[in-house]
């Protein structure tokens, strides 16, 4: 199910187009919005994180990865949802870790425990989701 806001079968997304620095990240116009899977949920980027891994995928080039869109942590709003997917879902304020791609306008990820941080506000800190999934319990743990 889709909320109210037509999605673009296109979007804007920043692409690494070689292995290298900064200068190889260019933004693409018209790349095409993720498909969901069952379990898969469609956000609508606000932020978007930036970390080791985006910066070890830049300069290893567009191959390493399966997906060449850098970006592993978004916070945005869920727009679409895949048919295992409860539909209230849609219009959720959320943090979460996606398999790359969060430097476009869309991303997908899994429902279940990719999408489970619902931060206070669309713009949230998103490392503190993945410091959530990387290692349980770090956060209030001494």
């Amino acid at each position: 199910m889709v909320e109210e806001e037509i999605i673009p079968k296109h979007q804007r997304a920043i692409v690494i187009t070689a292995a290298g620095g900064p200068d190889v990240l260019r933004l693409v116009p018209d790349w095409p919005i993720p498909t969901l899977d069952a379990d898969d949920v469609l956000i609508k980027v606000v932020a978007a994180g930036i970390n080791r891994h985006d910066v070890h995928q830049r300069a290893a080039g567009p191959t390493r990865e399966p997906n060449p869109v850098p970006g592993l942590e978004a916070s945005g709003r869920i727009v679409a949802c895949g048919k295992n997917v409860p539909q209230n879902r849609i219009g959720e304020a959320v943090m979460a870790l996606t398999d790359g791609g969060a430097y476009a306008e869309f991303v997908s990820t899994d429902q279940d425990w990719r999408c489970l941080c619902r931060p206070v506000t669309t713009i949230s800190p998103v490392p503190l989701c993945q410091r959530r999934y990387s290692r349980p319990g770090s956060i209030f743990s001494s």
